[in-house]
């Protein structure tokens, strides 16, 4: 089939609002389809990583980390100084650094630690591994860049408690 054929045979006119053309060059047929606007729209949201498809952390990573890491790194006990039990204290991270890079899983202690084969490194330590569904949660979290939405034990993680005892509060001289 010639350019001169497929044009004809597309007639040169709109399909779905776009335009196809074709034309032969040094023997070769090239067929291009310019999109119209609506499509290129629909396109960009339709090829485009949707937050509707990204990963839920209260649904499905906090769960988890409750689930599985909080009792050796809570606000009780934290091994490695890390707790994953409220927002600041993860992304602070322990003695090792930041346990979370945001976008990065492959750099990410946390993941490195749920993905290892070491018996010392690998997390958790006691129980059954975490299983590949759930590894793969934690590799799209991060990977989309771990939104961790701040609840109610997220904000009191913020106050440091030992400023909360009588000790330390200002003297208040009773009025007579």
């Amino acid at each position: 089939m010639t350019a001169e054929n497929l044009s004809a045979s597309a007639g040169m006119r709109n399909l779905r609002g776009g335009k196809l053309t074709a034309r032969a060059c040094e023997g070769r047929l090239s067929v291009t389809y310019c999109f119209s606007p609506r499509m290129k729209l629909v396109l960009a949201i339709l090829l485009t990583p949707s937050l509707l498809l990204a990963v839920d952390f209260d649904r499905e990573i906090r769960p988890l980390l409750q689930e599985r890491c909080i009792e050796c790194h809570g606000e009780k006990k934290q091994k490695g100084e890390l707790r994953l039990d409220a927002k600041v204290h993860a992304f602070k991270g322990g003695h090792d650094g930041p346990a979370i890079l945001a976008g990065k899983s492959d750099a990410s202690p946390l993941f490195q630690r749920v993905t290892s084969t070491d018996e010392d490194e690998k997390m958790p330590p006691k129980g059954d591994p975490l299983t590949a569904a759930q590894i793969s949660l934690i590799r799209e979290w991060i990977n989309s860049g771990a939104q961790w939405p701040e609840n109610a034990t997220d904000k009191a993680a913020l106050t440091d408690k030992r400023l909360q005892h009588w000790s330390v509060q200002p003297i208040k001289v009773a009025s007579a």
